[in-house]
């Protein structure tokens, strides 16, 4: 059984919601699904989480896992989600030859992009909600956003934790949304410090690489830039095909299963 190795989204999250809700539809395409989980306090019998090397031992931890679950000899399909972009360069670094095929979903190569984004549909919602207090707070923010870690984004995230409508715009199916959340908790719940550790000290995504890959993104996703992204792609990817689903928006792996996994199908099937 061909496996897939699955990097989550984030940080802060894990790959719990990914493990429950698609290893059977995988395993049912002749796929075994194994999720890699980002270093966090919740879970201490994990890799180590150490707040002042919190991006460093990221992507180490990412790499450890291609290098436990592929070989030279049996190379992995990596699926990439989200802010995981950021650590694809470490992982062709280390362990190209143990990558098959790579599969971007919702990439996000320009986290001052999407955060903007982010803090933009946060304003709509809290003048949605009415929420004057807050929607003025965000106004401030995003007129102050500088696209690096600072204190006004340490505060706009801090502000987005209060809503509870956080996730609304990320989706395009509501119901699924609950479905997919109900998985965060216990050990596996969000984890605000490696949130706000891993995004102080992310660094530079850039790499090259002719790996076969394709990018999967939601036509109704709110959160990426589409045009800066697959002018990103196009630089760093020089075998890449772009698919775009109509039926979903951040998650579409989640909101059009079946049609991602029939294009990894496809892809991996003329990579053999």
């Amino acid at each position: 059984m061909q496996k897939i190795i699955f990097y989550h989204g984030g940080p802060g999250m894990n790959g719990n919601p990914e493990r429950h809700l698609l290893t059977e539809p995988l395993k049912k395409a002749g796929f075994e699904l194994l999720c890699w989980d980002e270093p966090s306090s919740l879970r201490p019998g994990g890799y180590p989480f150490e707040p002042e090397k919190a991006f460093e031992n990221y992507r180490l931890s990412a790499a450890e896992f291609l290098n436990s679950h592929a070989s030279n000899e049996d190379p992995a399909i990596v699926i990439i989600y989200c802010f995981s972009s950021y650590i694809i360069n470490h992982l062709i670094a280390t362990h190209a030859e143990r990558i098959k095929l790579l599969c971007i979903i919702s990439p996000d190569f320009h986290i001052e992009k999407s955060e903007r984004s982010i803090f933009n549909n946060l304003l709509n919602e809290f003048r949605l909600h009415q929420e004057t207090g807050k929607a003025s707070q965000m106004e401030e923010i995003i007129a102050n956003y500088s696209g690096k870690y600072d204190a006004n984004t340490e505060k706009g995230w801090e502000l987005a934790a209060s809503c509870p409508y956080l996730f609304n715009f990320y989706w395009h199916d509501e119901q699924l949304m609950q479905q997919y959340l109900q998985y965060y908790q216990d050990e596996y719940s969000i984890d605000p410090e490696s949130f706000f550790n891993v995004r102080a000290q992310i660094s530079e995504p850039a790499f090259k690489t002719d790996i076969p890959a394709v990018v999967i993104y939601g036509k109704h996703d709110r959160i990426i830039s589409i045009p800066d992204e697959i002018k990103a792609i196009h630089e760093y990817l020089s075998n890449v095909e772009i698919v775009e689903l109509e039926h979903a928006g951040h998650y579409p792996h989640i909101e059009e299963t079946d049609k991602v996994i029939s294009v990894i199908k496809r892809k991996a099937e003329a990579t053999k």
